[in-house]
């Protein structure tokens, strides 16, 4: 698994979407028929038993490491172009996303949207993003190194478009919506695929 960065990261971010998108559309139904406190609640019992698990797993395992190679020497990462890079990618990556899944339903209800209706659209933008999780992954792989940073700054400009469409646009709300979940879900899976210092 250390060695496997994308492929963990592939699936961490199939599960959080998954999760997420089910908790979006379930919360304002639960919330009607039982209260804020259950529809908040009822999410702590996913949380211990993923906490219960993961504390299993580490006592069986222990702390897992990543080998070094042969040769390799320790990376100052204050001096390093390649961590400032992806540490920006990462926080604008998470800028975009956390915004879109906070204020979704308050931009949608401003176009005219049901609130009853806005967990579904949340539950569109995490679904949409699950499989451009394994699409980005495989083609991150495939890419040479020198064009992968093309590759991020495409999905970085895929996403100043979508928001832009969904600002502006008063149509196809739902489609826009589905797009900003491929491009938020595409650029955070690209991070640990691709070498942003290629080139």
């Amino acid at each position: 698994l250390p060695l496997s960065v994308g492929r963990v990261t592939s699936f961490y971010s199939v599960t959080m979407g998954l999760a997420a998108g089910i908790a979006a559309a379930v919360a304002i139904p639960l919330a009607q028929s039982q209260g804020w406190r259950a529809a908040l609640n009822i999410w702590l019992w996913p949380a211990l038993a993923a906490l219960a698990l993961w504390l299993y797993m580490r006592k069986r395992n222990g702390h897992i490491a990543t080998p070094v190679a042969a040769g390799q020497t320790k990376v100052k990462l204050w001096h390093s172009g390649l961590a400032w890079m992806i540490s920006l990618m990462m926080g604008l990556q998470s800028l975009f996303y956390y915004t879109f899944s906070t204020w979704l339903p308050l931009i949608l209800m401003s176009k005219g949207i049901a609130p009853s209706e806005t967990g579904y659209y949340l539950l569109t933008l995490q679904l949409a993003g699950l499989p451009a999780v394994f699409i980005t992954a495989a083609l991150a792989a495939k890419v040479k190194k020198e064009h992968q940073q093309w590759l991020a700054l495409c999905l970085c400009g895929m996403n100043v478009i979508t928001t832009l469409a969904l600002w502006l646009l008063s149509g196809g709300l739902l489609f826009w919506v589905g797009m900003i979940g491929v491009g938020a879900s595409a650029t955070f899976t690209v991070q640990p695929n691709t070498d942003l210092a290629a080139g």
